[in-house]
């Protein structure tokens, strides 16, 4: 009889400790995710940017079920559709030759890099992050010189002949 009221009880708190969630603040900015054992419910309020490049906002529900995603509407707004990085500016020991490198060219100027270094420049559009290559970017035209401005990327402009 009295194994049975504690076998009970112990059988109650296993099922409090699998089912009752405990919220957690996330560092990505605002999301607040309820975890417990078997599930987890997350409302995803963050701020979505790629090498500390504000690009928008995520925000929606993530709920997973013995970690397994069973609904997820979590949506990007975003206010960037790329953003341009040069990785070589992270490196402190960055040399590259002298030469200039021509990136682009229109009816009146072309445009050079005062250094070879363009591939270390990215295009990472959002938001799943796709990598393109700075010149093949401008030649497409999904990116514009003055793109390169925002992104303080130096480049050299000079006249055709």
């Amino acid at each position: 009889m009295k194994s049975k009221k504690i076998a009970k009880i112990v059988i109650i708190i296993i099922l409090l400790i699998l089912l009752i969630p405990i919220p957690f603040k996330l560092k990505d900015g605002g999301t607040v995710e309820w975890k417990s054992l078997t599930y987890s419910i997350s409302k995803v309020n963050s701020i979505y940017s790629i090498d500390d490049i504000r690009m928008g906002y995520k925000k929606g529900v993530i709920i997973k079920i013995f970690n397994i995603t069973v609904f997820n509407n979590s949506k990007y707004d975003i206010e960037k559709e790329f953003v341009i990085v040069d990785s070589s500016k992270n490196n402190e020991n960055f040399t590259c030759a002298s030469a200039l490198e021509e990136i682009y060219k229109d009816d009146e100027y072309i445009y050079y890099l005062p250094c070879q270094k363009s591939q270390y420049i990215k295009v990472i559009y959002a938001p799943n992050e796709y990598q393109e290559g700075l010149k093949s970017s401008l030649e497409d035209g999904t990116i514009k010189i003055s793109d390169l401005d925002e992104f303080n990327i130096e480049y050299i402009k000079k006249e055709r002949k």
